[in-house]
This record gives C-alpha cells, sequence and structure tokens, in this order.
C-alpha cells in the first residue's frame, strides 16, 4: 500500500514538475499522436506484413474453432501450414512435445484470448483444453502398450 502511494505520488510530481512530461503523456492518446510509416524510428522488418497476415489467418481458424465449423486438430494442422518454411526456425521455441500438440495449444491460446477480448466465459477453450489432455493421454497408453509388447 505504501509502495504505490509512493508511486502514485513520483509519477504527479513528473506530470506537474516536467511540462514535457505532462505533454508527452498528455499526447500519447491523442489521435496525432499516432505513428505512421515515416515516423517510425526504424523501418519495419521486411516479413512484418507477412507476420500480420499469418496472425489474421490465425484468428480466422480460431473464430472457425469457436463456431464450431473447425476442429481442434484441424485448426492446429492449417496453424502449421501457416507456419510453411519457418516451422523448424519457431516450433522449438512454442510449448509441447510434438508438433501437433505445439499447433493445439497456439490454437487453444488464439481462442482463450479472443474469449476473453468478447467478455465471453473460457466454455470453448476449456472444452479444447480438456480435448488435448485426453488426446495426450491417448497417446501415452497407445505407446506404453507399444513397449510392452516390445
Amino acid at each position: 500500500m505504501k509502495l504505490t502511494a509512493s508511486l502514485l505520488a513520483l509519477v504527479a510530481l513528473l506530470v506537474i514538475a516536467l511540462p514535457s512530461t505532462r505533454h508527452a503523456l498528455l499526447e500519447l492518446g491523442s489521435p496525432a499522436h499516432r505513428h505512421s510509416d515515416e515516423n517510425l524510428l526504424s523501418p519495419p522488418p521486411p516479413d512484418f506484413q507477412e507476420y500480420l497476415n499469418r496472425a489474421e489467418a490465425r484468428s480466422a481458424i480460431a473464430n472457425e474453432v469457436l463456431a464450431e465449423r473447425m476442429t481442434l486438430v484441424e485448426a492446429a494442422d492449417a496453424y502449421l501450414d501457416l507456419l510453411g518454411e519457418r516451422a523448424p526456425q519457431l516450433l522449438p521455441f512454442i510449448p509441447g512435445q510434438s508438433a501437433r500438440e505445439k499447433m493445439c495449444r497456439q490454437v487453444i491460446s488464439v481462442v482463450a484470448s479472443i474469449e476473453n477480448d468478447r467478455g465471453l466465459g473460457p466454455k470453448v477453450s476449456q472444452k479444447l483444453e480438456a480435448e488435448l489432455m485426453r488426446r495426450l493421454a491417448e497417446e501415452a497408453r497407445a505407446w506404453e502398450s507399444r513397449a510392452v509388447k516390445l
């Protein structure tokens, strides 16, 4: 509580004492402060538009899952297709064991984010998480049964 009051006092002091700080803080929310490409300190990377296109496609796929027009596995496969030749570079940084599990986790994450943004409960993302857990348990049992037979 004491730390919060101290931080608020410091921010208030900066806003009052430094006119340029106050001006900068007031400008942050104004439409005039929005950046255009020529105002950026450095240009976006060459593959930035490709990244934006993939992000838009991931959202569209997640919306299909939310509408129950696409299954978790179908969406995961579509996410993997979106990575294309970059998959070997990106997959190691995504949690999970197999590529499909990693993509399922990505789908669930985007669906949960959309649910949150829309003020929906986590009904679909929880259902997807349960489906993934069931599939992983089935795969583990299948591996165990194969190991016993060897």
